[in-house]
């Protein structure tokens, strides 16, 4: 569907998709820090990492992430450490009473693991697991998958996902991402905030990772990295 990462996420950015998803993470209970998905085994990711940024973690710290595969447009929803009530609040996001999710024990999966599956439209559909947590028995380890057949509907599929992560992160029923303040941001200004991005990058980085967890709560580099997902600039 798209030829490169890149054009995949010009797509994210024009459709306001990065800055939903980046919205719903920074408005998340408890708060969380963002940061575009590093590469895996040298193999480029176009997405979002998450991990809950507190200084008094619980037994179960949140943490997860939110891929799209270039291939399919297929946007991936992974996150450990939430409970099992709030993960299915939010698949609750796709469902109508005549369109319900269909539930069945997960195959090739440790038992009171479950899997559903719901097709939402002709060219749409959508695959949960839900798992326990390898760190907490009363939270949940679980994943969504939404499927477009067609290009045309990744972006249907994609904004669907932000409601979900949406509900998921801030426990509202009703989430809905607010309008993208920067859409009418010139290019010239979003290029110059990249490259003020780029610039302090390695440097507040450095700096963040070197303080201790209780002192990282509103760093500098925290800031970047917001920016660095919103405008999917790919550094890590």
């Amino acid at each position: 569907m798209f030829d490169t990462h890149a054009a995949l996420r010009r797509a994210l950015n024009a459709s306001g998709v990065f800055s939903g998803l980046c919205t719903a993470l920074l408005a998340s209970t408890p708060p969380l820090a963002v940061h575009s998905h590093a590469p895996h085994r040298g193999t480029e990711i176009t997405g979002l990492q998450f991990f809950e940024l507190s200084s008094h973690p619980r037994q179960a710290p949140i943490s997860g992430s939110i891929t799209v595969a270039p291939d399919t447009g297929t946007i991936t929803l992974y996150a450990d450490g939430y409970p099992g009530p709030r993960w299915h609040a939010a698949l609750d996001r796709l469902a109508t009473e005549t369109r319900p999710w269909a539930w069945q024990p997960a195959p090739g999966h440790r038992p009171g693991t479950l899997s559903g599956s719901l097709r939402l439209d002709a060219h749409l559909t959508a695959e949960t697991t839900v798992d326990r947590s390898r760190h907490h028995a009363e939270h949940a380890h679980a994943g969504l998958a939404l499927v477009p057949a067609t290009r045309a509907a990744c972006e249907s599929a994609w904004m669907r996902a932000v409601n979900v992560l949406g509900t998921l992160v801030t426990q509202d029923a009703a989430y809905q991402p607010a309008p993208d303040a920067s859409a009418g941001c010139p290019d010239q200004v979003r290029a110059s905030i990249a490259a003020v991005v780029e610039e302090h990058w390695a440097t507040a980085q450095r700096d963040y990772q070197e303080q201790d967890p209780a002192d990282r709560a509103g760093h500098p580099f925290t800031h970047l990295s917001r920016l660095n997902a919103h405008l999917g600039l790919g550094l890590h």
